[in-house]
């Protein structure tokens, strides 16, 4: 739009200094309103026919038929007074439009760092899982460790088994010296027969006795052996069945150290891009507060003059388009900020999962290791049975030797 015709009459122009003379004068003393003193600014001289402009909540009064006339009806142009309120309407419309368009930003902005803020506090609970974490593979390694030492008690008990069954062989073998000893005696000892025939006879009895007894006992012996050899044979199951039990936990707590090393890997570059998209919310704070600076500078430019308005507003047009951009570049980063925030909620689900298998293998591991320890208690058991028998036959023996 044209800006009010301008009048070549020196007068004119005098008065119109005198009267911004007296406005700065009058703002000096008692500071108004902006938007009254843009209207006061309004005022022109009375020879040019206009009288003050009502404001933008103030309906203008109905022009007469002269000032219609007056206006330039024959010309087809508008009176100044029309041209004046129409552009002065326009301004404040696009002030208005302005602000409220730098409110929806805000809000925005503020959405964002509550977004942000949740994002930091389950950054946090993924922290304290890991720890947790940690300090189950800790608690792993200590039962792993104890389990060991268990281990070493049952091989030394094995070696105890094996020694004490070295034992029972030697006294078998004394045995059979033994009777070689009494064949011998037998016969050498011919010509005291007839004189030890009635002893003879008894004795004979009493080893016929000895012999049944010791036919039992060889039947006893034998079944000793094979349940020797059967508990042997158990006995290496176990410890080949343990051994395979161990080197299965060790590889399952290492696949799960390394999962746990490529989860916080995975956890630092997602905190690492935090970061980067804190700064990026910084940035756009600093735009925001460049922003709400370029408003009031907009601001201080409107409620200078009216002159200058009309001037600039070809200027303000271009940086409404700017904000208008920018304003577009901010939505698709808030986007951007929304969809990052679904990914972790994804990733936190993911978590949680993996957290659920965790507590699953670990049960699973507390059960593997009751089983482990019943099947101990079995082979102690198994080797007590041993033990006794061992040493109710050694007591056998020993009364066999003294009689």
């Amino acid at each position: 739009m044209k800006g009010p015709p301008r009048s070549s009459n020196s007068n004119r122009i005098s008065k119109e200094r005198i009267m911004d003379e007296h406005l700065d004068e009058r703002l000096d003393e008692h500071p108004i309103d902006p938007q009254q003193f843009c209207l006061e600014r309004l005022e022109f001289d009375e020879g040019a026919r206009t009288k003050s402009v009502p404001t933008p909540d103030q309906l203008p009064p109905r022009l007469s038929r002269e000032q219609i006339v007056g206006g330039g009806a024959a010309t087809g142009v508008l009176s100044p007074e029309l041209q004046h309120s129409a552009t002065l309407e326009a301004v404040f419309a696009q002030n208005e439009d302005l602000m409220a368009r730098l409110k929806v930003s805000l809000r925005r902005l503020t959405q964002a760092e509550q977004e942000i803020d949740s994002l930091r506090r389950e950054n946090r609970k993924l922290a304290g899982l890991k720890d947790s974490t940690a300090m189950t593979a800790m608690v792993i390694e200590e039962k792993e460790a104890r389990w060991l030492e268990r281990f070493r008690k049952l091989e030394q008990e094995n070696l105890n088994l094996q020694e004490k069954t070295r034992t029972v062989i030697f006294l078998q073998d004394r045995v059979a010296r033994f009777k070689k000893y009494q064949e011998r005696i037998r016969t050498t000892v011919k010509p005291f027969v007839h004189q030890l025939k009635s002893f003879a006879e008894s004795l004979a009895q009493e080893i016929q006795n000895l012999n049944s007894e010791l036919a039992l006992r060889e039947h006893e012996i034998a079944d000793l052996k094979a349940s020797r050899l059967k508990k042997e044979e158990e006995t290496q199951e176990n410890l080949r069945r343990l051994m395979e039990q161990q080197t299965q936990l060790v590889h399952q707590f290492e696949n799960e150290r390394i999962l746990l090393m490529d989860e916080t890997t995975r956890l630092r570059a997602r905190t690492a891009q935090l970061e980067l998209e804190n700064g990026r919310i910084e940035d756009l704070r600093r735009r925001e507060d460049e922003l709400t600076n370029l408003v009031v500078s907009l601001k201080r430019e409107k409620e200078t003059t009216y002159r200058e308005s009309l001037e600039n507003h070809s200027g303000l047009k271009i940086e409404c388009g700017q904000l208008r951009g920018q304003n577009t570049v901010l939505q698709s980063q808030i986007e951007d900020l929304k969809v990052q925030a679904a990914a972790l909620g994804g990733e936190k689900d993911r978590l949680s999962h993996h957290n659920s298998q965790m507590h699953e293998q670990l049960a699973s591991l507390r059960l593997m290791w009751t089983e482990q320890g019943q099947e101990i208690e079995k082979l102690r058991a198994g080797g007590q049975a041993l033990e006794k028998i061992n040493c109710e036959l050694s007591r056998q023996l020993n009364q066999f030797r003294q009689s």
